[in-house]
């Protein structure tokens, strides 16, 4: 399966990858990095993947797996997958289905992927998902989350929620009292 995978990407068809891993995804083995290398590839150039459904087939590769070493090493290659595409607009979907997964199997990603996301969602003018997201992270939000989220609500035209954001952010940033000063003109 990984060859014919290797065959199909050499000749630039992506939807062959897809389509193949989709077929064998219970047997094909995701420890290689060549094989995640690959997959990560098909995702990227392969604007038709529904992030449902990869989501879906690496669940059922955390199911086909061995207890252990074998499931760490998938959720290895989910969390760099949902890492690498976090950041790009066309991927950050799918990126976003990854994380649910990885949520679901209580291994969440760093606060870092989940902030890639959010500014994806920022760019797209989706300030209800910013929310969403930002409510997913189970750390204490850094001063980066709550700008983005001060800026989430200036873009749904909440601009009291909006400085209260960016007094929360201002006050973890410095000592608290020159907040409002960091803020606002004299």
């Amino acid at each position: 399966a990984r060859d014919l995978m290797r065959r199909r990407a050499a000749r630039g068809d992506w939807r062959g990858v897809l389509e193949q891993w989709h077929m064998q995804e219970a047997t094909v083995d995701l420890r290689p990095r060549a094989v995640a290398a690959l997959l990560a590839d098909a995702l990227r150039r392969a604007p038709f993947a529904v992030p449902g459904d990869v989501a879906a087939a690496f669940r059922a590769a955390v199911s086909a797996a061995a207890p252990g070493e074998e499931v760490t090493s998938v959720l290895t290659v989910v969390s760099a997958l949902g890492s690498a595409f976090a950041k790009d607009d066309a991927t950050a979907n799918i990126a976003d289905a990854l994380l649910a997964l990885l949520e679901e199997l209580g291994q969440p990603a760093e606060q870092s992927v989940y902030t890639s996301i959010m500014l994806v969602q920022l760019k797209r003018r989706d300030p209800e998902a910013v929310v969403a997201t930002a409510a997913r992270i189970s750390a204490t939000q850094t001063p980066c989350v709550c700008a983005i989220l001060g800026a989430a609500a200036a873009q749904r035209g909440d601009f009291a929620a909006s400085l209260a954001e960016l007094r929360r952010a201002a006050s973890q940033l410095g000592d608290g009292a020159g907040a409002d000063a960091m803020l606002l003109p004299p």
